[in-house]
């Protein structure tokens, strides 16, 4: 059986930089896995499948700050694989529980080195018969990041519903909502009263995209992203360092002793434009660029810049 979920519909999500959530429990994110686990115990036809992905990017404001002289950039690799079960609930609708791994390394600042390990449960409705058949689709996961510097570690729950239609044999729509909640395991000291917990945040998100095919082998892709919620930045601690809109700050001893990171109040957009080249049945190669433009409610602006080259193959 071939696996319904294409190689580019994962492509999008790869390189958006992870948005942080105040509140989706973990227990409720157990519980609707745990419903998705029972339904697919009663379903019909299973098939395991698995998936690998290598990416190099190149990020031209790893610390998300404005002033040029707090502004860092890096070069990583990762690598990401995923492994599971896809189930069929019927005729139009399959059901993926998988298990996540990640591992993405830095040239620069080691302290940004993670590893995370989670799993995720996506639903696929398609309603109706043939190509240009609207479809539906919700996914929970939850994984828990472990980093260098261990001030960013903590566990990431997300939860998303959305829709795609083909209105054309050659042109996608989707829309996507969701949810993400971040918190951290090891809470810094707190700066002039504040709170220390810096990634401890919650993110809501929308987001519109469009896939065109150029032929058998060649798609682009566009999204536009609205992330409203809690943004971070890490600046230079010194005399002229802004932290009047910062809901939390702590030391950040990832871009050097005198660093400092925040947690503020802010509304994120973010353009994805990108290339797919299907290398062969199984296989394809990406080149994505994402624009990100960070506002706070004071007015100041963060921009930022993300080049990948990434490389997907489904088992």
């Amino acid at each position: 059986m071939v696996r319904k979920s294409a190689l580019a519909d994962r492509q999008i999500a790869r390189g958006v930089t992870r948005p942080s959530v105040q509140y989706i429990p973990i227990s409720i994110c157990r519980y609707i896995l745990g419903s998705m686990c029972l339904i697919a115990s009663t379903c019909g036809h299973a098939e395991g499948f698995a998936d690998l992905d290598a990416t190099f990017a190149y990020d031209d404001n790893v610390t998300n700050a404005k002033l040029p002289s707090d502004i860092r950039s890096d070069v990583s690799a990762g690598m990401k694989g995923a492994a599971g079960t896809q189930i069929d609930l019927d005729d139009f609708g399959f059901l993926d529980l998988a298990g996540d791994l990640l591992l993405t390394a830095h040239a620069r600042y080691d302290g940004l080195d993670e590893i995370d390990l989670g799993g995720h449960a996506s639903l696929h409705k398609k309603l109706g018969l043939g190509l240009l058949a609207p479809s539906v689709n919700a996914t929970v996961a939850v994984l828990h990041a472990s980093f260098e510097g261990d001030v960013r570690d903590g566990w990431l729950t997300t939860a998303s519903v959305g829709a795609s239609e083909r209105v054309t044999p050659r042109l996608l729509l989707r829309l996507d909502v969701g949810l993400q909640y971040r918190t951290q395991d090891h809470s810094e000291a707190a700066f002039g009263g504040l709170s220390g917990e810096v990634f401890r945040q919650f993110d809501q998100t929308q987001s519109l995209g469009a896939e065109v095919t150029l032929s058998d082998r060649v798609g682009l892709l566009a999204t536009y992203e609205r992330r409203k919620g809690d943004a971070n930045l890490s600046i230079h601690n010194g005399p002229n360092a802004d932290l009047g809109d910062a809901l939390a700050v702590s030391a950040d001893p990832t871009f050097g002793p005198n660093t400092v990171a925040e947690r503020v109040k802010a509304i994120t957009q973010s353009l994805l434009l990108g290339v797919n080249y299907a290398l062969g049945a199984h296989s394809s190669a990406s080149v994505l660029f994402r624009y990100d433009l960070t506002r706070e409610p004071s007015g100041d602006i963060y921009r930022r810049m993300l080049t990948s080259l990434d490389y997907s193959y489904a088992f």
